[in-house]
């Protein structure tokens, strides 16, 4: 039986420990470069870094234990590697005339890690499934790709081929195969199964658009309704691991020190599970529409910045967001109307994460056959509205799942926004009660005061427009008492309103009459 011979390595080169620093530096630098099966070095962030696995996670997260996780390369480890990738001789000193081997000198160590200024291939972020280039080429070689900057890490698995061009038609039957998996889950309408997708397809080509994604919430009426198994099933298609998750934590300075890490480690995705209070605080909202995230160091006086790629998934039942927050969210509702969902039976499969991951690279390979055929297809804009701060992730995954058919995935923000904030319903009630009324007409407040005390005098007749809009006034005036609207805190609250739109409605200035504001509303 023939032995196929192992390949030869090429020899290392030799480092003479000399008093030239620049000269071993460098040395060391290109043998770091050229040692087999190079790059083990990256810079990410203004810093020397590599790719491990086994990483152990901080105690507020749990992450599975194979996932690859991006490293800040410390002097030890550096040290190591550096003896790894070249003979290091000096001058004997009992034989003056020949070489002995010797450890790279620790100068040489601390100068390689304070350069500003480094050769190492730049990482952009690590991926574990084959993605699109932003170009719509297809990036399926392991290992890093120096045109994207970033690594894929296959562990082993092989992938059916993928399209080089599509069509719409498999377009859409690639959205029924990656409906197989979300078969059973009680979306409440066709919407929230669009923004499932809309998760699969961000995860999958979260390097082929340059900008921010959305929070993807996924809310239920009731415990036991399938949220976190929704989200795991999302990211084994992703990442063929479930989610790195965390409690939700209501301390800002923890949550920046854990968005941070998550920025640093390079962690594709996070879900913030259980949600039992409003959700929404100020590194959330920063996270969500910044390229970067920096913060201080825990313990430390100085500062890191780190590229912000992650994708958050927030879970809970009947979430409720504040602050800003509601405007960067994408809702996924889900509804099993029975009291006890965990008695369902009758699912198509059973043991679902257990299918999702072995119908895997099907699953890869379907995905990005939708983002294919909308690439092949020139990517012609949708008659969509503008998706403010996720604008390049609304003309590429949102646009892509409305062009071949789907409902689009905003459709539940509206609710959203209108179920966060308590000022929302307060104004749109006004709006229609005001319109009633007035229409487009302008008129100043004392106005509109009269006319109320007018039309509203006869107490016998049942409740009209006018009454409708004298409660609606009345919970924008604090000393309201039922009868008497005071005009002063009336322009108070509609000038905090004024320029805000809902249905296409807005309050606006129309001109002053003898010197008091007069207020319409206009459509836009």
């Amino acid at each position: 039986m023939a032995i196929n011979p192992q390949p030869q390595m090429p020899p290392l080169p030799n480092i003479t420990v000399s008093t030239d620093l620049t000269y071993m530096v460098n040395a060391a630098q290109q043998a770091l470069l050229t040692m087999p099966r190079a790059p083990h070095i990256f810079q990410r962030a203004r810093q020397l870094c590599l790719i491990a696995h086994g990483v152990t996670p901080p105690k507020w997260l749990q992450r599975p234990a194979d996932a690859p996780v991006i490293v800040e390369l410390d002097r030890d480890y550096l040290l190591e590697l550096v003896n790894q990738a070249a003979d290091w001789q000096k001058t004997s000193k009992k034989k003056k005339q020949t070489m002995e081997a010797t450890l790279p000198p620790a100068q040489v160590i601390k100068t390689l890690l304070a350069r500003p200024i480094h050769p190492f291939p730049l990482l952009e972020g690590v991926i574990c499934a084959p993605t699109l280039k932003p170009d719509g080429e297809i990036l399926a070689t392991p290992g890093y790709d120096a045109d994207t900057g970033l690594y894929l890490d296959l562990n082993g698995t092989k992938y059916p081929p993928i399209p080089r061009k599509a069509t719409i038609d498999q377009a859409r039957s690639a959205i029924g195969a990656l409906q197989e998996v979300f078969i059973n889950f009680p979306f409440t309408a066709p919407h929230h199964f669009s923004a499932t997708l809309a998760a699969v397809l961000t995860l999958v080509a979260r390097y082929t658009f340059h900008g921010n994604v959305p929070l993807f919430g996924v809310s239920a009426t009731t415990r036991a309704s399938g949220k976190g198994l929704l989200v795991d099933a999302i990211a084994i298609i992703a990442t063929g691991r479930t989610a790195p998750h965390w409690p939700q934590t209501l301390d800002a300075e923890e949550e920046r020190k854990r968005i941070l890490t998550l920025a640093l480690d390079g962690d594709p995705l996070v879900l913030i599970d259980n949600i039992t209070h409003p959700l929404g605080s100020a590194p959330l909202d920063a996270a969500l529409t910044a390229q970067t995230f920096k913060d201080r160091i825990l313990g430390k006086t100085q500062s890191r910045e780190a590229p912000m790629h992650a994708t958050f998934f927030a879970t809970g039942n009947n979430l409720v967001y504040q602050g800003d927050l509601a405007r960067r969210v994408l809702p996924v509702d889900i509804d099993p109307r029975m009291e006890n969902p965990e008695q369902r039976t009758g699912f198509k499969h059973p043991r679902l994460l257990a299918w999702t991951y072995a119908h895997r690279p099907s699953l890869i390979v379907a995905a990005l056959t939708i983002l294919k055929a909308y690439f092949t297809a020139g990517c012609p804009p949708q008659a969509i509205p503008p998706l403010g701060s996720f604008e390049a992730w609304s003309d590429l995954i949102r646009s892509a799942l409305v062009w071949a058919g789907e409902a689009d995935p905003c459709g539940g923000r509206k609710n959203i926004e209108a179920e966060s904030d308590p000022q929302y319903e307060t104004l749109d009630v006004l709006l229609d009660a005001w319109q009633q009324c007035y229409n487009l007409e302008e008129h100043t407040l004392n106005e509109v005061v009269q006319d109320i005390a007018l039309y509203t005098q006869d107490k016998a007749t049942p409740p009209d427009k006018w009454d409708n809009l004298q409660d609606a006034l009345g919970t924008l005036d604090r000393r309201y008492d039922g009868k008497r609207l005071d005009t002063k805190y009336l322009g108070e609250a509609l000038r905090k309103y004024q320029g805000r739109t809902i249905d296409h409605r807005r309050f606006i200035r129309a001109g002053t009459f003898r010197r008091a504001v007069k207020w319409k509303i206009e459509t836009v």
